[in-house]
């Protein structure tokens, strides 16, 4: 749940910072260079900029300098963000490729996807048009311990997730969807991603997780007056009373 901010980029002559020594470390120093900063979450929604990252020798360390333009909080009276909301139904296609069939390991991939519609109420129940689809893909960047309830868990997955949806279907075949109608991309990481079918929905990672929830932030889209330059933050809960996922975006008016 805390606020982080993404970037991406290229760069060379990344090493273990471990070995320090020799003409890849003297020249490249195990992880620097220059980075576009493509959003982030909380309190570093909507940023925008560049991060270097550059070798200190007097300090022995790396340093973050983010070069960042950053537009203020909206106030509650409207200001420069909108909310879009989208609702998940029929999760299907859960792949689960491991490297080692008895545990995680660093790499391991989960992709599924599942319809979205554009959020509705009719007598109770969720309701609206099918609008398209979400594509998850899930890769396993690093472990962690983990406190719930008071017990430590060791070694969760912590993952870095790209999530897609496909904004842009309008007509009645819910098949009929193709690579060129409106999406929107946002990535980050979160815990607890598994299986969403029956009989995985229980114990402390469902009960928790939910199977594939958190913040992402947004880091683009397509097409004009849907997509196309899009930013902000990617919210995604589980709702209990309609057994549903929603999608919540707070991106710039």
């Amino acid at each position: 749940e805390d606020a982080y901010i993404r970037s991406q980029g290229i760069t060379t002559g990344i090493s273990n910072f471990e070995t320090q020594t020799g003409v890849v470390w003297d020249n490249f120093h195990s992880h620097t260079g220059t980075f576009a900063v493509t959003g982030g979450t909380h309190d570093a929604k909507g940023i925008k900029g560049e991060v270097g990252v550059f070798w200190s020798s007097f300090t022995n360390t790396w340093y973050h300098v983010y070069h960042v333009n950053k537009e203020p909080e909206p106030n509650t009276e409207g200001g420069m963000y909108d909310k879009l909301i989208y609702t998940e139904k029929s999760c299907g296609s859960f792949s689960q490729q491991q490297d080692n069939a008895t545990q995680f390991s660093i790499g391991d991939r989960v992709s599924f996807n599942c319809e979205l519609y554009e959020q509705a109420t009719l007598f109770g129940f969720p309701s609206g048009a099918l609008v398209g689809r979400t594509w998850w893909v899930c890769t396993i960047a690093s472990f962690f311990d983990i406190t719930i309830n008071f017990s430590v868990f060791r070694e969760v997955p912590l993952w870095d997730c790209t999530i897609t949806d496909f904004i842009g279907g309008d007509d009645n075949d819910d098949n009929d969807f193709d690579i060129e109608d409106a999406y929107i991309r946002s990535e980050g990481v979160t815990t607890g991603i598994s299986n969403f079918n029956e009989a995985s929905q229980t114990g402390v990672v469902w009960d928790n997780f939910h199977s594939h929830t958190g913040t992402f932030a947004v880091t683009g889209g397509t097409q004009d007056g849907k997509g196309k330059g899009i930013s902000g933050q990617l919210e995604v809960f589980w709702d209990q009373f309609f057994s549903t996922w929603y999608h919540v975006y707070t991106v710039e008016a």
